[in-house]
């Protein structure tokens, strides 16, 4: 794997793109806002309470989804697993009912997900991109989970 390269938004604001060769990472949510030109407050706001929301449209690009999941948390039942080295990502509730809902409604959405995988190395936590991901449509109904697929050649995406 290549090692993390962890930069302000303001580095990728000049660079352009984020890359998966680079190894490009940014180390906050609030970065990735910044990065992206999300909202930080106000109508449509990535904050939630206390908290972030899980993803949020980008505002150039309305058919991605910028989504920044993390393997193993539990965060209010949601569950996502990285598998087949991040090429494939699993994301369920605990709860079926609430599971099948999310499912529907991401089909229904037909949107693509530019994914920022939360990461950890040498004491730091931050936030990986590792490419666009397409919603398998097929699995998801029959798993009852949304099955996110690595877009093949598909390695940078634009800031």
């Amino acid at each position: 794997m290549i090692s993390p390269n962890v930069q302000p938004a303001s580095y990728f604001q000049r660079k352009g793109f984020v890359s998966v060769a680079d190894g490009d990472a940014i180390r906050t949510i609030k970065d990735i806002a910044e990065t992206f030109g999300l909202p930080l407050a106000g109508h449509g706001s990535i904050r939630r309470g206390f908290g972030w929301k899980g993803a949020a449209v980008c505002p150039h690009r309305p058919e991605i989804v910028i989504w920044w999941p993390a393997e193993g948390n539990k965060t209010g039942g949601w569950i996502n697993e990285f598998l087949n080295a991040n090429q494939r990502i699993l994301e369920s509730n605990e709860d079926h009912e609430k599971s099948r809902l999310h499912v529907e409604a991401r089909i229904d959405e037909h949107k693509d997900r530019a994914v920022f995988a939360k990461e950890h190395s040498n004491g730091m936590w931050y936030y990986r991109f590792i490419g666009l991901f397409k919603l398998n449509i097929a699995e998801s109904r029959r798993t009852c989970k949304a099955v996110w697929e690595k877009i093949p050649n598909v390695d940078r995406f634009e800031v």
